[in-house]
């Protein structure tokens, strides 16, 4: 049995490790999520990170449990046809949460060997609340109802690291994108007032721009 409470973000599809699961001969028996227990969580809405706590709802996995076979069990997050090592059987609530059951397929050995050094985490998409609605700074989100895209084997001690890395490469980026604006707003206003010195009329959107650039700046 292993556990964890560890969530990582991601962009079109949100992953969360899967907290509790079991490997006997060919068949993973996995308890996806817990039901109503809040966890924080760090997201990337759009080009935001925003971190808020979520819960499950009884309920949530209905269209995972009506067509349980479509759900594969892959290898590190990857849909290819060579990462897939199995498929789900059913997916059932439980008392605690959902739990869902995949049967291995191809060198079932070797899958398990992977999985006890390894762990499990879940890649869905929500669907109740909508992407991107619900998911503000401090708030409560309750997912009443997801698309899992699937199941995945994943190395555990990679995920506190990976999370890390991935606020820090956000965190970069922003910071080199709002250095290139600011250095592309100073050479505009440059230009502008440089005009105005000369003489020359701007458009009213230029005089708006540069009004709003001055008073941003002398704040």
């Amino acid at each position: 049995m292993a556990s964890s409470d560890l969530l990582v973000p991601t962009e079109e599809f949100m992953i969360r490790e899967v907290t509790e699961f079991e490997v006997t001969g060919d068949q993973v028996e996995a308890l996806i999520v817990p039901w109503m227990r809040p966890t924080r969580v760090v997201d990337f809405i759009g080009d935001r990170m925003v971190a808020y706590d979520e819960q499950f709802a009884p309920g949530a996995f209905a269209r995972a449990e009506a067509v349980p076979n479509r759900v594969t069990f892959v290898w590190t997050h990857s849909d290819d046809f060579g990462n897939v090592l199995g498929r789900a059987r059913s997916f059932v609530q439980s008392a605690e949460g959902e739990v869902g059951i995949f049967r291995l397929a191809g060198d079932v050995a070797r899958t398990r060997d992977l999985i006890g050094d390894m762990g499990l985490s879940v890649s869905f998409r929500s669907m109740m609340p909508a992407p991107g609605a619900a998911e503000v700074p401090g708030a409560l989100v309750t997912r009443s109802g997801v698309h899992l895209r699937h199941v995945a084997v994943v190395a555990e001690p990679a995920y506190a690291d990976a999370r890390i890395l991935a606020i820090r490469e956000a965190a970069e980026e922003q910071a080199r994108a709002l250095a290139e604006r600011e250095l592309n707003d100073s050479a505009l206003e440059s230009a502008l007032q440089l005009l105005v010195a000369n003489g020359r009329e701007l458009s009213d959107s230029d005089q708006a721009w540069l009004l709003s650039r001055q008073r941003s700046t002398s704040a």
